[in-house]
């Protein structure tokens, strides 16, 4: 079996709450007939900077025509060649993520298997997920966030992760809410500051936040600054996470001791096959895991729920509910949640049904446009 074209999708998908986030839908055609979907997801983060995607079509038909499908580790070393790992912003990684995503849904059609069956079977059939409530700079934001709250309770979900560090007052005001409002009925997954504090200042914010009930901190310093996620590893009463971008930060990480927690997101990993070395680096130095996102859509979604069922342990609730923040989406059927839990996809390859004329419905040509807006940069500060 050979590769015979590669079609690549810009879509824009609105979000319930803040700016619209953009991705590249993946299409792999075959000689033989199989095909399969991937997903480069969220190309609406830092740098503002957009690849142009007729050219990054051109050069994947380049490099992957006539390339077996089914050698998905041998396609995967031939992308690094061309789009190595960079900095933790670097979309490389996102450009990976995409063809390797589509190589195991068409692997998992051609074997009859769901993905988590090509990653050596499933642990769990319900993976453990959290809502985001982006960052609030001001006290009048708190009352649509309490009522985003509940309506999401109505949908089942109890689980939340709070993005801080806008203004601390305003934070500590909506967790005082959150906690008179709901109490023991919702879980506090984590507090994320998404790398925007130094150490000073966020051992400083964590001493306000410190007294409401929470199970981790997220990205409390820049994530280049290893031995300042050490030390406030070693100062906290919380467990520290942190997303990995790749094998080579994961055993960086590991013999340091910087983290307790590494949060894995398929984008950041560059698909499911980064992400297994990933995970396997955890498990081998004791370092808890929860599965991580940039928000994407059902297809990149179905992933790494595949990923997540794959993994012998889950420590912490995950974070992949783009399927509900966005609006819009491009199966047939959304992934399915319930009680805040994403449920895993069984039918063959990710085992979601891609409506192709939803492409069409959401195209829109990659554009630094939605990251230069007042709601991106409120709300999401480079929050993933």
């Amino acid at each position: 079996m050979k590769i015979k074209n590669i079609l690549l999708f810009p879509i824009t998908t609105p979000r319930e709450a803040g700016a619209p986030s953009q991705h590249i839908i993946v299409k792999l055609e075959t000689d033989e007939g199989p095909i399969g979907f991937g997903e480069m997801p969220d190309f609406t983060h830092l740098p503002a900077l957009m690849p142009d995607v007729v050219d990054l079509e051109r050069t994947l038909s380049h490099l992957l025509i006539d390339c077996d499908p089914l050698e998905i580790a041998a396609v995967n070393e031939r992308l690094k060649q061309y789009f190595p790992q960079g900095a933790f912003w670097d979309k490389s990684s996102l450009v990976r993520c995409g063809v390797d995503l589509a190589l195991y849904d068409l692997v998992g059609k051609v074997e009859q298997k769901p993905v988590y069956g090509l990653l050596g079977g499933k642990f769990r059939e319900r993976i453990p997920v959290s809502y985001p409530i982006f960052r609030q700079k001001r006290r009048e934001e708190i009352p649509e966030n309490i009522a985003r709250m509940h309506r999401l309770m109505g949908q089942g979900f109890s689980a939340f992760r709070y993005y801080f560090g806008a203004n601390l007052d305003v934070d500590e005001t909506f967790l005082s809410e959150v906690t008179k409002e709901f109490g023991d009925k919702v879980i506090l997954a984590s507090l994320d500051g998404s790398g925007l504090f130094d150490r000073k200042g966020f051992l400083a914010a964590y001493k306000r936040l410190a007294q409401f009930n929470f199970l981790l901190i997220e990205s409390p310093v820049r994530r280049d600054d290893i031995e300042g996620l050490k030390e406030v590893k070693e100062t906290i009463a919380h467990p520290v996470s942190e997303h990995i971008q790749s094998p080579a930060n994961a055993k960086e990480f590991a013999r340091v001791g910087a983290v307790d927690v590494f949060n894995i997101s398929l984008a950041a990993a560059g698909g499911i096959s980064e992400a297994e070395e990933v995970a396997k680096i955890a498990r081998d130095s004791g370092i808890r895991i929860l599965v991580g996102t940039t928000q994407e859509t059902s297809i990149a979604t179905a992933a790494s729920a595949h990923f997540a069922a794959s993994l012998p342990h889950l420590d912490y609730y995950s974070n992949p509910v783009g399927p509900v923040l966005y609006t819009q989406d491009v199966t047939e059927t959304p992934v399915h949640y319930e009680d805040s839990h994403l449920i895993v996809p069984q039918g063959p390859g990710l085992g979601v049904e891609v409506d192709e004329e939803k492409f069409e419905e959401l195209k829109e040509n990659l554009t630094a446009r939605y990251i230069l807006r007042e709601d991106y940069r409120r709300a999401s500060q480079v929050a993933i």
